[in-house]
């Protein structure tokens, strides 16, 4: 099985540019992968799983097969017809590989609903077509150079999509053979990555790539030697679902000589921006610029004038940039959420009713990733409000998310903290493994007091709130300083590594007795 390392890579990046023909060139084989695969790469391993290879062409057979019996189980035909055309006509469309029902489907068409994390409301019910599955994967098999060459270690769960998409379905649009695991576990993963069929992508969230590192430690001295080599073999290493800490990417590009690429992306909408595929092409503390066929603007609030340097929703301009929410549209977004009408009215809008929403949405430099329609078509596609703080670095026009407006942008003292900045301070501080900093309602009228949630490294003494504070004024101002921290053995996170901060903060703010120790500070 071939295998793409560093110098493939270079031989990726050489690859002709992102142009609109060559998207929709894809577009057809995306809105029907498997067949796509198999008509042109029937022998190719499509997956292996507990030491068994399944081809390409072997895959779409057994596709075809479960979803003739779905259609059995819906066709209102007597039985006895369902029954007597079912063996002989599955096998002659089987051996074809064409059968009729199974050619490119309408674009209209939905294809999956996955559901929302529920961290920071009741989980809803994002629905996608064919349309906006094929673009996603078009985008990101351009973008990521993926390649029928490629092998993707897959550890993910199947129900977010980040393992569904990025990982799943771009393999299997590009021709690339999957590693699965049925569950995330670091021995294992170690195993893959350091054997003689490496595979050549792998992508995880920050927790997995931590427990890596620790892993690594109980190996070998052999192997952690080849550890240090692992980007001979591996070209891709995508961490993404949650915010990457600089000392957890220095870590792991000190240990492995890999950089982590980050993105950004949601259920609604797949990813919207990345770092470039080239490591030199990356800038810690952003997910990096628009996808092709991707807009992104910046929502000036009404009744705010948008200038540069001045203040924008209550937080000052950064770099000349505004502060505000992420709007984005493009031909991946969600067409809405699962007969989920009152949703829908709030987070999607019409391009006739943007004046409505806000004063402007601020367009930076390469804010586009370019348009994968007519422009009168993509004109009138309505804008998705992502709930997500952002701004734009002068300069190099990189992105930079400072988190959720509904739990990551903290009210205190009269500024707007992102507490996303001050966990990657906080992450900083010796004796501390993990953090969520959240605000919690201050009595003495200060707005929500800044809280970290810390749990300590094992065998380390638990930190203090002096001490943190005193190492994060080398890198955040004194009004972003956490004035309180509880110490815990564990912050619960789901699947993909999110913590649920409204839940936690509603724990905080009336704890069980003797549950976390707390101290604050003035």
């Amino acid at each position: 099985m071939l295998r793409t390392g560093q110098a493939a890579l270079g031989r990726a990046l050489r690859r002709p540019q992102w142009s609109k023909a060559a998207h929709q060139s894809t577009l057809a084989g995306a809105l029907n992968p498997m067949l796509d695969a198999a008509t042109r790469l029937p022998e190719r391993t499509a997956v292996t799983e507990d030491g068994t290879a399944v081809s390409y062409a072997c895959l779409y057979l057994r596709s075809v097969a479960v979803a003739e019996r779905l259609r059995e189980t819906d066709s209102a035909a007597p039985s006895g017809e369902r029954s007597a055309r079912q063996p002989a006509a599955l096998r002659e469309a089987a051996s074809r590989l064409l059968p009729e029902w199974a050619a490119v489907p309408s674009a209209k068409l939905g294809s999956l609903i996955l559901f929302t994390s529920g961290t920071t409301s009741r989980p809803k019910g994002v629905l996608h077509t064919h349309a906006s599955l094929g673009d996603m994967t078009a985008t990101l098999r351009e973008a990521w150079a993926w390649s029928s060459d490629d092998t993707v270690l897959h550890t993910l769960p199947m129900h977010h999509l980040h393992g569904v998409v990025n990982v799943a379905a771009c393999a299997q649009a590009s021709g690339a053979a999957v590693q699965w695991e049925r569950k995330f576990d670091p021995a294992s993963v170690w195993a893959r990555l350091l054997g003689s069929d490496a595979p050549s992508v792998f992508m995880g969230v920050p927790t997995m790539y931590a427990r890596m590192l620790q892993h690594l430690s109980s190996l070998s001295s052999a192997e952690r030697a080849a550890a240090k080599e692992l980007g001979n073999t591996v070209r891709l290493m995508v961490s993404g679902s949650a915010p990457l800490p600089q000392g957890l990417a220095t870590a792991w590009q000190d240990a492995t000589g890999v950089s982590l690429l980050e993105r950004y992306g949601m259920t609604e909408l797949g990813m919207a921006l990345s770092n470039g595929l080239d490591p030199t092409d990356r800038e810690f503390g952003t997910v990096g610029r628009p996808l092709p066929g991707v807009e992104c603007r910046i929502a000036v609030p009404l009744g705010s004038q948008r200038q540069s340097g001045t203040a924008c929703d209550g937080g000052a301009a950064r770099d000349g940039a505004p502060v505000g929410e992420l709007w984005v549209r493009g031909g991946m977004v969600s067409p809405g959420y699962w007969e989920r009408p009152e949703a829908n009215a709030e987070a999607f809008v019409a391009p006739a009713d943007v004046s409505s929403v806000v004063s402007a949405l601020w367009e930076a430099p390469g804010s586009s990733g370019g348009k994968t329609t007519d422009g009168a078509a993509h004109a009138a596609r309505p804008w998705f409000r992502t709930g997500d703080v952002a701004t734009v670095r002068e300069g190099t026009g990189r992105w930079q998310l400072l988190g959720r407006e509904s739990v990551d942008i903290i009210k205190s003292a009269g500024f707007k903290v992102s507490a996303l900045e001050v966990e990657a301070a906080v992450l900083d501080c010796p004796g501390v493994a993990e953090v969520a900093v959240l605000g919690i309602n201050d009595a003495a009228d200060m707005g929500e007091l800044i809280t970290a949630v810390v749990v300590p490294e094992e065998g380390s003494a638990p930190p203090t709130l002096e001490g943190i504070r005193e190492r994060c004024k080398r890198t955040i101002a004194h009004y972003k300083l956490p004035k309180a921290l509880v110490v815990v053995a564990q912050i619960e996170r789901n699947a993909m590594g999110k913590v649920n901060k409204k839940e936690l903060r509603k724990q905080l703010q009336s704890p069980p007795a003797n549950e976390a120790s707390q101290a604050s500070a003035s």
